[in-house]
């Protein structure tokens, strides 16, 4: 486990933080985490990991805002964060990731706006996110122009 390229945990019973070790594996690939009892924020160290490609960090525990830092995985194509609890707006550099094919960001407490470059990225092929009205408020959780 020194140098992983690829780490997948799907439905696990992991709990606790991820540790933020994690940012020195640094060709890891691709990292799946998803249906685990995660809790705690991203660490840091996780934006180090420069070769992702795929980070699927889903139906966790995972609190937080998500970092402007997310843009130095210049290589990421799947951004899946979807039925978290992060909070906070979402950063505009996320107009910066000109890899991303799928962007996942559903089911956390996210507000603001979908940065409006994001919505025009050429790779893009999908985007959810808390668009439509809620059934507790009746308001979207995000402005969407998209």
């Amino acid at each position: 486990l020194l140098a992983p390229r690829e780490f997948w945990s799907s439905n696990m019973p992991l709990v606790g933080q991820l540790p933020s070790e994690i940012g020195a594996m640094k060709g890891m690939l691709d990292l799946r985490l998803h249906g685990t009892s995660l809790t705690g924020t991203i660490p840091e160290e996780l934006w180090q990991l420069s070769q992702l490609f795929r980070l699927d960090l889903y139906d966790t525990k995972l609190s937080g805002t998500l970092s402007s830092k997310v843009a130095q995985l210049s290589d990421l194509e799947f951004l899946r964060l979807r039925d978290a609890e992060l909070t906070g707006t979402l950063p505009e550099s996320l107009t910066n990731m000109t890899q991303l094919t799928e962007v996942w960001l559903d089911g956390n407490k996210f507000v603001g706006s979908v940065p409006e470059g994001l919505c025009y990225q050429e790779t893009l092929d999908v985007l959810i996110a808390d668009c439509l009205p809620s059934s507790d408020t009746g308001l979207p959780q995000l402005d969407c122009v998209c």
